[in-house]
């Protein structure tokens, strides 16, 4: 297959994207360098509207770092947010393997390399209630296109947010599947030395997987770039939205707001619910899909059920767990929250942290078309004369911070392919020629050349099946 024929087959990939997800369409144009449009992600006009719940929502992100890091944490790190809180929202809470992730914060940040003072620390809000064996992750993570299983079978449907703390012992896994003779000896010796560094981070002050995540990904972020080039890479945080968004709700929701209307007042909650009901990250009952506001922890797997309101109660979906049902009043949903029997879906997420808080999503190219979506119909419900400054402030919040592409590349045998945060590691990491050379390239270039995975993204979601391309 030569050239031209792929050129012809990504630009007819290309149109169809275009056509039938017409946010996208701008973004396969744009030629401003990567690093012009990295800065214009957080170009965003000043919403005093905002402040104060800002500095709310900061004072919790910073809470979590200094209990798991140290109270010497925002000196260690520099971490230092911005006025106006712009975050990766795309990033699966997961160890740094797939070039997906790692590439959108470096896309999201790239105004932070290179600066002459360390750099304000890049936080990034991920999803964390992944479940183990997902698109991104398969198991584990990969490692010159092998899988190194971090999980077993067994574990491949569980919810992450109630993972315990474990061993990372890939090793042992992959020699029982049969496979360390997949490796050859150099790989060998530089997964025993990947292991040994994995199990020697110290995670004394994790409280489960998910905060082992987030020391891990902190603790190996600075070797995906080469030696020289170390001292000048901001750091990363993760911080997961579903406790973010807990430790949130359970000051905000003693306070009379949409949010705390939205689960007590029945005939509010009522518009809600019939509103909502259909988007992707939202609910629909008749097919069983997503949940109700909280999702409810399942007794004794690490499981998360969902639930659906049923006579002013959230009721399992799951019969067999009925017995879990729970009131919606304040006290109630207040005290499972502090005792982790519940964590808020994607739609209070969503809604206490972008819609009420203002912060702008950096998203990709699913997350930009529902979120376009989700605020239209925040603006469609709140259409009470008391929420009328509140509706426009929603309706101003720009979702247009498109941060999916992938910037690794490695040459392996003569071929071009993505590289994996392993496949990085191995190399050396990233060079600052490396480096200079992606900043410069114009972002529509690199955006296009993700247009396979994309696309595979859009059609599923929005194209019939009858026009989807091969």
């Amino acid at each position: 297959m030569d050239f031209g024929h792929i050129k012809k087959e990504r630009e007819a990939l290309v149109g169809q994207m275009k056509q039938y997800s017409p946010l996208l369409a701008p973004y396969f144009n744009c030629q401003d360098s990567l690093a012009t449009y990295s800065a214009g992600l957080h170009a965003i006009p000043r919403a005093d509207f905002y402040t104060e719940r800002q500095a709310f929502i900061k004072k919790k992100i910073i809470a979590k770092f200094q209990d798991l890091f140290g109270a010497d944490a925002v000196e260690k790190f520099a971490i230092d947010l911005d006025r106006t809180l712009a975050s990766n929202i795309v990033d699966h809470h997961i160890v740094l393997s797939h070039p997906q992730f790692i590439s959108q914060n470096i896309i999201a940040d790239a105004r932070k390399f290179f600066s002459s003072t360390k750099p304000s620390a890049i936080v990034a809000i991920t999803s964390g209630d992944t479940p183990p064996n997902n698109f991104f992750s398969k198991n584990g993570m990969m490692f010159h296109g092998k899988k190194l299983p971090l999980f077993s079978n067994a574990e491949k449907d569980a919810c992450s947010y109630y993972l315990p703390k474990r061993t990372f012992d890939f090793i042992e896994r992959i020699k029982q599947q049969k496979r360390w003779h997949e490796f050859n000896k150099p790989e060998q010796e530089y997964l025993e030395q990947e292991q040994v560094r994995f199990n020697s981070i110290n995670f004394s002050r994790c409280r489960d997987y998910n905060d082992q995540v987030s020391v891990q990904v902190r603790d190996t972020w600075p070797l995906m770039f080469d030696a020289g080039v170390r001292s000048t890479v901001p750091e990363l945080l993760y911080i997961t939205q579903e406790e973010l968004t807990t430790a949130c709700l359970i000051d905000l929701l003693a306070e009379d707001t949409f949010i705390s209307r939205a689960l007590f007042d029945e005939a509010f909650r009522t518009r809600v619910l019939d509103n909502f009901r259909g988007i992707v990250v939202t609910w629909d009952e008749v097919t069983g899909k997503g949940t109700h506001f909280f999702w409810r922890k399942h007794p004794t797997e690490p499981v998360a059920l969902r639930c659906y309101l049923k006579d002013g109660r959230l009721v399992p979906h799951d019969e067999r767990h009925a017995s879990l049902a729970f009131n919606v009043d304040k006290d109630t949903i207040i005290n499972l929250l502090k005792k982790r029997e519940i964590f808020p879906s994607l739609f209070m997420i969503f809604s206490v942290l972008h819609m009420y808080g203002g912060i702008k999503p950096l998203v990709g190219q699913g997350s930009m078309t529902y979120l376009n979506i989700f605020r239209d119909e925040w603006v469609k419900t709140l259409e009470e004369a008391e929420y009328a400054e509140e509706r426009e402030h929603i309706r101003s919040l720009p979702i247009n911070g498109l941060i999916a592409a992938v910037c690794l590349f490695q040459n392996q045998h003569g071929t071009v392919r993505v590289a994996h945060g392993q496949d990085v590691l191995y190399g050396g990491g990233l060079t600052a020629d490396y480096l200079h050379t992606i900043f410069a390239l114009p972002f529509g270039s690199l955006f296009t050349v993700s247009a396979i995975d994309v696309y595979n993204y859009i059609a599923q979601k929005y194209i019939p099946k009858e026009k989807q391309l091969p």
